[in-house]
């Protein structure tokens, strides 16, 4: 081979001769180049104003009660029931029979359904204590209702005002069991939480009535007033 062909064959071997500082066979031209941000303003981000919170409004104290002076007659009546009246169940039952009533089946506690009731046999399982306790306080309700609707009928007929005072103080009274049944429930709930046997702990939890005396209250926490202690007859 001679001389002329040997350098013809090396030159066209060798690469492109490019700019200094760039790789051999590449321009700077054909680098990849990053894309720039844009700096539009559709493109950046808004940022969002936060506005200031209104102050709340200041939180009024409920009115206090307005509290009325009893006549003797009512003060009388309001202190022998409130503290509640507790007797037997079947008493209760003795003493609103021989009483009128309401000419409507609302006029009477609900029972259960009979579809439960015979589920409830089928399955040789019983209501429990308790439902009957909350039987009883239910009935209570409902004659507390029921006389008070009669003392209102009793005035809206022109009957005598006896007969309305009458129906009045039985509604007091049915209210006064309902009152009582509520605070043995209430006691029951509480002494069950540290005592298994409350019958036990305290015989009298459920004959005791509320203390009628003024300085056997104590301060209710939520309203600032003095109460009735639950426990202390």
């Amino acid at each position: 081979m001679s001389a002329s062909s040997r350098s013809s064959q090396s030159s066209d071997l060798s690469p492109p001769r490019g700019r200094r500082g760039c790789k051999a066979g590449w321009s700077r031209s054909s680098e990849h180049k990053r894309p720039e941000r844009s700096t539009s303003p559709r493109r950046r981000k808004k940022k969002h104003s936060v506005e200031p919170l209104l102050a709340l409004p200041a939180i009024e104290a409920p009115p206090e009660r307005q509290r009325l002076r009893l006549c003797q007659e009512a003060e009388a009546l309001f202190k022998r029931y409130v503290v509640g009246l507790g007797i037997a169940p079947l008493l209760r039952r003795t003493a609103f029979a021989g009483l009128p009533t309401i000419d409507s089946h609302l006029a009477n506690p609900p029972v259960v359904d009979p579809p439960i009731l015979a589920v409830f046999k089928a399955q040789k399982k019983n209501f429990g204590p308790q439902e009957n306790k909350l039987y009883a306080l239910h009935r209570s309700v409902i004659e507390t209702h029921n006389l008070a609707t009669l003392a209102i009928h009793t005035m809206q007929t022109s009957l005598p005002m006896s007969m309305v005072q009458a129906y009045l103080k039985w509604a007091l009274k049915a209210n006064s069991f309902t009152s009582h049944e509520v605070t043995v429930l209430r006691r029951e709930t509480i002494l069950m939480q540290l005592v298994q046997d409350a019958t036990a702990t305290m015989p009298s939890f459920r004959s005791a009535l509320i203390a009628g005396r003024s300085r056997e209250g104590v301060q209710d926490a939520t309203t600032g007033s003095v109460v009735p202690p639950l426990f202390s007859g």
